[in-house]
């Protein structure tokens, strides 16, 4: 009994070993499945990105294809083909535009079966881009993930940003060993970027391998400048967008008597003492003007975050108006000089044009020179505030006097010769220029007379060509008339045949030849009528020439003229030359 218990015990043992030992193998072979199953790879679709109106349409698809790649590189989705989602969107008969519409975008992504659908829109503020990235769950509508950027450039720098939009969406951490970046922006383009006093390019800029801790970040361009102090603590992009701002100074003015108007650049900033705050820096000019001080024009230098201090002493000023009475043009120089050893102040352009001249108070000698005029000079004094006028009246010198007389009765002298020459040139010229219209007419006449001539041989001639020409046309006339006379008998005697001949096949052929003898008739008469037309032209031609021909008695005439031609009678040669 008991062995029976042992063996029954030891089987059933046996028997549950084997069931576990199957369960865990079966467990084993599904367990990779489930775990397989439960870590699936979520799909993920990138609808291209929507484009501003300002913006070039044909970007969309270079960015889109940019944050595709990053998501297929990251390992993390199964991104779906471009194609297919244009497929879809055809099928759906939807816009690109119409992908703004969360739900719409939502409907797309559970057609795509899609767990995640990735959206962007692009924008443009005046030179200022502006994207942004957003991630969507398809199954709640929820946005899990977004981001947004902005720069001021072209492509190249669009594409930068759409790869640290994307990696910062996406998660991923550039593989390397340095500690941090920092991407640089700023309002201004090709700003000097600055990072712990070391210069790194210009913007926009990403800085890489920065070091973790607080590091001085300053931006530069002329005299724009913006600082912070950036903190790196992880690997992460740090953006930055600089808005410079312009460094100014200030300046002080002060003069030696108050209330002096100040103008800076041609503006007005009050009168001094004066401090004026927030001057640009650099180069400035300075302008000083009180009534009766002289005018003060210089310039000055600002620097950023300090304090220009100028101190300018003005100078008291009256006015001087000097009028030449006479000899004007003889004065060569008008000059001053203060106290008799300053500079030599000219004023002969101001006294000429009659204006004033403005100098300092104070005692001057005045001096006037000049061509063939006595040198004279004299004190005057200039007061604050007033006007002196000095009238100068020059005298010519005694040598001068005498050589202008003596030059005067040259003159007359020369004048009077002159004269003398210039009657007697003008009497020879006249006599040679009648001479001359003399002769000229003398020649204007024979040439006339050889012109009547030879009209009177060519119409001559003309003429008896022309009525040659009528008589020839004339026996042509003639001739063809009886020639067509001649075939018009013929065909009266054909035709007379014909309706006699009782034959048909003759008859036609009296009739045909018949038909021949009236055409050639016909074109007989024709020549005959031309050769008639011809006659009565030529005939025509013929006695006009005839009539029109020069006559003889009007040559003799003109040669028995030229013959007694005589110089006193210039009236008959005149009324010749206007005949002929």
């Amino acid at each position: 009994m008991n062995i029976l218990k042992y063996f029954s015990f030891r089987y059933i043992l046996k028997s549950h070993l084997v069931l576990c030992f199957i369960i865990v193998c079966v467990i084993s072979l599904i367990s990779p499945s489930f775990q397989a199953f439960s870590q699936e790879t979520p799909i993920l679709a990138v609808t291209d990105i929507s484009i501003d109106k300002r913006i070039e349409s044909e970007l969309a698809i270079p960015l889109t294809e940019r944050i595709r790649e990053i998501f297929v590189n990251s390992n993390q989705y199964k991104v779906i083909d471009r194609n297919t989602i244009n497929l879809v969107i055809e099928e759906q008969k939807f816009q690109l535009s119409d992908l703004v519409d969360a739900e719409r975008t939502v409907k797309i992504g559970k057609l795509l079966g899609a767990q995640f659908i990735v959206t962007g829109n692009l924008t443009k503020i005046e030179n200022l881009n502006t994207m942004s990235l957003r991630i969507i769950d398809v199954e709640t509508g929820v946005i899990v993930s977004q981001v947004s950027g902005e720069i001021d450039g072209g492509l190249n720098e669009l594409l930068n940003l759409t790869e640290m939009l994307g990696n910062k969406i996406v998660g991923v951490k550039p593989i390397s060993e340095r500690i941090g970046s920092i991407y640089v922006s700023a309002n201004m383009k090709d700003s000097d970027v600055f990072l712990d006093g070391i210069r790194k390019g210009k913007t926009p800029l990403l800085i890489e391998d920065v070091q973790k801790g607080y590091h001085l970040l300053e931006v530069k361009k002329d005299y724009y400048y913006y600082k912070a102090e950036i903190a790196v603590i992880n690997r992460d992009i740090i953006e930055v967008n600089a808005v410079l701002e312009i460094l100014k100074g200030n300046v002080f003015i002060q003069t030696d008597t108050d209330k002096v108007n100040i103008f800076i650049d041609n503006k007005g900033y009050g009168q001094t003492p004066k401090l004026i705050k927030n001057i640009i820096p650099g180069e400035h000019e300075l302008i000083l003007v009180k009534d009766w001080y002289m005018k003060v024009e210089e310039s000055f230098e600002v620097m950023p975050y300090e304090t220009t201090r100028i101190q300018i002493n003005l100078v008291q000023v009256g006015n001087l108006f000097i009028e030449i009475l006479d000899n004007a043009q003889n004065v060569d120089n008008i000059t001053v000089v203060k106290d008799g050893v300053g500079e030599d102040i000219f004023l002969l352009d101001w006294a000429k044009r009659g204006m004033t001249k403005e100098l300092p108070v104070g005692r001057y000698i005045l001096k006037v020179d000049g061509t063939n005029i006595k040198k004279t000079e004299g004190e005057i004094y200039i007061t604050r505030g007033k006007t002196l006028k000095v009238q100068i009246t020059p005298e010519y010198t005694e040598e001068y006097i005498a050589e202008q007389e003596t030059a005067e009765k040259e003159r007359i002298e020369k004048e009077k010769a002159i004269e003398r020459e210039r009657a007697a040139a003008k009497r020879e010229r006249f006599e040679k220029e009648k001479a001359i219209e003399r002769e000229k007419e003398k020649k204007v006449l024979t040439a006339n007379l050889e012109k009547l001539k030879l009209r009177r041989v060519n119409y001559k001639t003309a003429g008896f060509v022309f009525g040659g020409g009528a008589a020839a046309f004339t026996g042509g006339t003639l001739l063809f008339y009886f020639l067509s006379r001649n075939q018009m008998d013929e065909y009266n005697t054909y035709y007379d045949l014909y309706e006699q001949e009782t034959d048909t096949a003759k008859a036609i052929e009296y009739r045909n030849t018949a038909q021949d003898h009236l055409d050639r008739s016909r074109t007989l008469s024709t020549v005959e009528y031309v050769f008639l037309g011809s006659a009565i032209l030529s005939a025509g031609i013929s006695t006009y020439l005839f009539i029109r021909r020069p006559k003889e008695e009007d040559i003799n005439r003109l040669e028995m003229q030229i013959s007694t031609y005589s110089q006193d009678d210039f009236r008959i040669r005149t009324n010749l030359i206007k005949r002929f």
